[in-house]
């Protein structure tokens, strides 16, 4: 969901980027879903307008104990920028992108020194 003002950037007038208001949650997959859902109603928006590439981007919060005590990082996961024309089934877009975030998650808590989400 958009704020009521639309946030968003753009560099030099080319790229804009668009935060979607997501509830915060324990489970990295809702947040995924809760994006692409925002995501889907705004990028079908924009493809009635002209064609567009689209990133989902999404940041987590991520703990693990040291020493005793609790330390958090912060960690940005992105999908494949893809072009995406009308007509373009959205969802499948989505799909891919959901799943490749995923597997990114996955492998960042595999292998990323016992961080946990």
């Amino acid at each position: 969901h958009m704020d009521a003002e639309e946030q968003c950037n753009s560099v030099s007038g080319y790229f804009r980027s668009f935060v979607l208001s997501v509830e915060k949650s324990s489970d990295y997959d809702r947040i995924l879903s809760d994006s692409c859902a925002a995501a889907r109603q705004k990028i079908g928006s924009l493809l009635l307008l002209h064609p567009i590439k689209a990133q989902l981007v999404i940041s987590l919060s991520f703990y693990k104990h040291v020493h005793g005590e609790k330390e958090t990082s912060e960690k940005v996961f992105r999908s494949i920028c893809e072009p995406l024309l009308y007509g373009d089934n959205v969802d499948q877009y989505l799909g891919r992108a959901k799943s490749y975030i995923r597997h990114g998650i996955e492998t960042y808590e595999r292998l990323g020194s016992g961080w946990i989400f």
